[in-house]
């Protein structure tokens, strides 16, 4: 495999590109853009329609939010099941007709963006959250198809709003700070867990069940999760 041309990442985005093309000329063009819109329909049926579902719900069932996850749940699903139903006939109706060959053609190229887009998604999450490229992965930046989807997510990220971006990064950015604390949470509690007692040679102390940078470590992960501005003890 070394000695290949190319790695797991370009194999990965040859693999987004292929089976989204190919799902698409399959279907039709008709058939994937109406399950696009399936797919929004849906989610602003719940968003509109959530309001007026959610007394009815909550006369049905006791719990408050037990009622509003049901009544918006229900009318995604709902809608979302009859968009996609009429948006199949649609497409099967597209396809026996005599522009079936046009729409496969237009599915296809549909299909190709649509990966490309995909794949320009997940390198804008992986470069927020990695923002050093120095600290990526080597079989990332040896990748040969790197360069064309960094291209695309700039490409897509110049094109989006900014504030879009910047709440995107923020996500990101919070999701890895809450990870990072945790993994530092996790590695004080095993150190407390099992701390490193040696045996006392100089007949001076007792003993010493935890080590002083331990302590300052916990104290200090301490802090963070409780937003304190420094300890009380003395």
């Amino acid at each position: 495999m070394s000695d290949l041309p190319i790695n797991a990442v370009d194999v990965v985005v040859l693999a987004v590109l292929l089976v989204s093309a190919v799902l698409a000329f399959l279907r039709g063009f008709v058939h994937e853009v109406l399950g696009i819109g399936a797919w929004v329909g849906a989610a602003l049926a719940t968003l509109y329609g959530f309001p007026h579902a959610q007394p009815y719900a909550r006369d049905l069932i006791a719990i408050d939010l037990v009622a509003d996850i049901v009544a918006g749940v229900a009318i995604f699903l709902v809608v979302l099941i009859v968009l996609a139903v009429i948006s199949r006939m649609l497409g099967a109706r597209v396809q026996q007709s005599s522009l079936g060959a046009l729409d496969r053609s237009l599915g296809l190229a549909f299909g190709l963006v649509r990966g490309a887009v995909i794949l320009a998604a997940a390198w804008l999450v992986m470069e927020w959250a990695v923002p050093d490229p120095a600290d990526r992965p080597s079989w990332v930046q040896d990748a040969e198809s790197r360069k064309l989807v960094e291209f695309g997510a700039h490409t897509m990220a110049g094109l989006l709003p900014p504030s879009w971006t910047a709440s995107g990064a923020a996500a990101v950015d919070s999701a890895r700070d809450t990870a990072d604390r945790a993994r530092q949470a996790k590695d004080a509690y095993d150190a407390l867990a099992q701390p490193d007692v040696k045996p006392d040679t100089s007949g001076e102390t007792g003993g010493q069940g935890y080590k002083d940078e331990t302590r300052e470590q916990l104290e200090s992960i301490i802090q963070q999760q409780t937003g304190t501005g420094g300890s009380e003890q003395q």
